[in-house]
């Protein structure tokens, strides 16, 4: 990818290379992968790192860290922001392994590992920060690349998913989204082989009928004093969420058209 140049992948969990990069998976030369044990349901942890071993691309970087099972323990819609990703809570739907104290160390692991890690490049992609659906690992992620990037001097580009419960932090670093690339064609190959080989480590995390976006974009991020919303942030924003119904592919577009719509009145 030439607005890339040399670059490298770097996501919070396995799976979300394909899910959230598809499009860029193939060429790049590390895709980096964060999270692997979760400490309270280890039949995961080995899973994960079986399918990992089996993914077929030459530049894996695991590095197999403990979740600190925070997701969804944010106040969502509207999580107060730290250096280190977002506020977390104990609330009676956390996970099992719920521990605040690991996601703050987590953050300075990630940073040590990528100040060696993704020496050299020119771009780093990564999730947004938001967290595609509101993901606390996600944004985590996110400032620990941005951090980086700081001493390094890479370009970070970030993802163009957004949920119905991340639409107000997404209003926060709107301001953010610089150049775009060109619509990308997903590549529904690569995305097939990954994901057979997560579910058939019983690993993938997505519903195992979700079509697939046609194409994707991703955005060079801007630094944090940047205040003007850049036209095409306004308008190329895309907006996809799983759905576990009956008829996930309808139930999806209806769910799509919803939060497109939210997103356009948030934008106005």
């Amino acid at each position: 990818m030439h607005e890339f140049g040399r670059y490298a992948i770097v996501v919070a969990h396995p799976d979300d290379e394909v899910l959230w990069m598809s499009s860029l998976v193939a060429k790049a030369e590390k895709v980096v992968i964060c999270f692997g044990d979760i400490p309270s349901r280890p039949a995961l942890s080995v899973g994960r790192r079986a399918a990992v071993a089996a993914l077929p691309h030459p530049g894996i970087d695991f590095l197999d860290l403990s979740e600190s099972e925070v997701f969804s323990s944010a106040q969502w819609p509207e999580p107060a922001e730290t250096p280190f990703g977002l506020a977390t809570k104990r609330r009676p739907y956390s996970m099992a392994g719920y521990d605040e104290g690991r996601y703050r160390d987590n953050y300075r692991r990630l940073v040590q590992h990528f100040g060696a890690t993704l020496k050299g490049f020119d771009s780093v992609v990564t999730h947004n920060p938001w967290g595609e659906y509101g993901h606390e690992e996600h944004v985590q992620v996110f400032r620990a690349v941005e951090a980086t990037s700081r001493e390094l001097g890479f370009a970070v580009w970030v993802s163009c998913y957004v949920g119905n419960k991340t639409l107000q932090l997404m209003r926060r670093h709107l301001h953010r989204l610089g150049t775009q690339t060109p619509l990308l064609p997903t590549d529904a190959d690569t995305y097939a082989a990954f994901r057979d080989i997560y579910h058939r480590e019983g690993v993938w995390t997505w519903s195992p009928t979700y079509p697939l976006p046609a194409c994707e974009v991703f955005y060079r991020l801007r630094g944090p004093q940047a205040r003007d919303t850049m036209d095409t942030a306004r308008h190329l924003i895309c907006c996809h969420f799983p759905w576990a119904g009956s008829d996930p592919s309808q139930a999806q577009s209806s769910l799509r058209s919803r939060i497109a719509a939210r997103v356009r009145r948030l934008l106005s």
